[in-house]
């Protein structure tokens, strides 16, 4: 329901908007990329509405960090699985569906703001650009965080530690998942988070492929992105973290193999067979 600091929001069967949106945000990519992996028009048919109840959905929704993060993740998936002129084109279309999905949000209004009481504070108003207390968490977050510095508090001591001191701010979370992670594990656990993904990320950037883990490097970029809002990555048992790492995994696994494959194929052509090394002997 529309409130003096929101408007009326799309919510799903989750707690809040920003739950469900995080869970659409990651499936925009994977939407996608079986839309250009299939030739069948029915199945295309079918994955495009499937596509097109995700981004209304995620319209509805309001969140503004999922939709950034579906952008990102269904730009990765049209730039390396599409080619020529098609490329231009669905890159073109998703960056529209972004504003469109944007422009929506805006539609619904917050109820008239209470009138104040002298010495009351003012009514506080959700914009298009404001961090709906975000900033002043992460601030607080990254000062707690210093304190503890190299190990942090300890994991999943994220909702313990932080406390909830602004007005605008809403959450038990820091809603920022390297931030609350330094909270956690301290610069060393953020350390080897961002090596984790860079090892998954760094083999794919460097030889894009229009394969499978196309549609896994949309999500993994989709939830890196949405975790600059969210303090999710971490929590087990959230809607999305499943899927991040699951794809994060595949994402590595799927080049390694063929790597692999190579080097066991590199070193087979290197070594002598039984019957030359037997002739040789002899």
């Amino acid at each position: 329901q529309a409130s003096p600091q929101y408007p009326a929001r799309f919510q799903g069967f989750e707690q809040n908007p920003d739950t469900a949106a995080l869970l659409f945000a990651l499936a925009i990519p994977i939407a996608t990329y079986l839309i250009l992996a299939t030739r069948s028009l029915l199945v295309r048919i079918v994955l495009g509405a499937t596509l097109l109840l995700f981004v209304g959905s995620l319209a509805g929704s309001g969140s503004r960090g999922p939709m950034l993060a579906a952008l990102a993740g269904a730009l990765v998936v049209v730039l390396s699985a599409a080619s020529g002129r098609n490329r231009v084109v669905l890159a073109v279309i998703a960056f529209v569906a972004f504003v469109g999905c944007v422009g929506i949000s805006r539609i619904p209004q917050a109820k008239p703001a209470p009138p104040t009481t002298p010495g009351g504070a003012p009514a506080i108003r959700r914009t298009l650009f404001s961090s709906s207390g975000r900033r002043a968490a992460w601030g607080g977050a990254i000062h707690q965080a210093e304190n503890r510095p190299v190990a942090g508090y300890g994991f999943g001591t994220e909702s313990r530690v932080f406390v909830d001191r602004y007005a605008s701010f809403e959450s038990d979370l820091v809603e920022n998942t390297y931030i609350g992670t330094a909270l956690q594990l301290g610069v060393v656990g953020l350390a080897l988070l961002c090596a984790v993904v860079g090892a998954a990320v760094g083999v794919f950037a460097r030889a894009p492929s229009a394969g499978i883990e196309t549609g896994c490097a949309g999500v993994t970029a989709a939830a890196l992105v949405v975790a600059a809002t969210q303090s999710y990555l971490l929590s087990v048992g959230n809607i999305g973290t499943a899927t991040a790492w699951v794809s994060l995994f595949l994402l590595a696994g799927l080049r390694a193999v063929p790597a692999a494959q190579s080097a066991v194929a590199a070193s087979s052509e290197r070594m002598p067979s039984r019957e030359t090394a037997s002739s040789h002997s002899e």
